[in-house]
């Protein structure tokens, strides 16, 4: 399921509500030959390229990295070659079975999640997703966690917020 851009909306209301989604049924998958699967990527949701987007109460099942590349989040649709980046998308109430490939930060890997309730993340009372950079990585509160959210995983002790600098001088 891919939103690419909701722009025209406010924040919070372009949203993927109380669903399913299936990353791998062998029944049904048997023969992908021809399949449009995101060049080898099997994606749950691909989020927009804009702020915003609300992921609330969906289930997904089999997402699993020993059947290849499937994730059951994959940030920003068609966002290549987006500048600035730092779009954020939200999410709640998210229930995963048989699910160890949660989310893919595509490029420009500057893309934020985050998680209300700890649904997505684990953490207790909610958390943050964000692509791996050194320097994000704030002992006790974030984690290394490149192998199955993509980048690094932070509890709601973090702050994530946007930033743009521009026309800066050494002076």
């Amino acid at each position: 399921m891919e939103i690419s851009s909701g722009d025209e909306s406010p924040f919070g209301t372009a949203r993927i509500l109380d669903c399913v989604i299936v990353g791998k049924a062998d029944e049904i998958w048997e023969d992908t030959e021809g399949v449009d699967d995101h060049f080898g990527k099997h994606m749950g949701i691909v989020t927009e390229r804009g702020e915003g987007m609300m992921i609330d109460g969906v289930h997904f099942y089999n997402f699993k990295k020993e059947w290849g590349k499937y994730y059951a989040i994959k940030t920003c649709s068609k966002c290549d070659n987006c500048k600035p980046g730092g779009f954020t998308t939200v999410t709640q109430n998210l229930k995963f079975t048989n699910v160890d490939s949660y989310v893919w930060i595509n490029s420009p890997l500057r893309y934020i999640v985050q998680d209300l309730d700890g649904s997505l993340t684990g953490k207790a009372d909610c958390g943050w997703v964000m692509y791996y950079h050194p320097h994000l990585l704030i002992p006790g509160a974030c984690e290394d966690r490149r192998w199955d959210y993509g980048g690094i995983i932070c509890d709601c002790t973090v702050k994530v917020k946007k930033l743009l600098l521009s026309g800066m001088s050494p002076k």
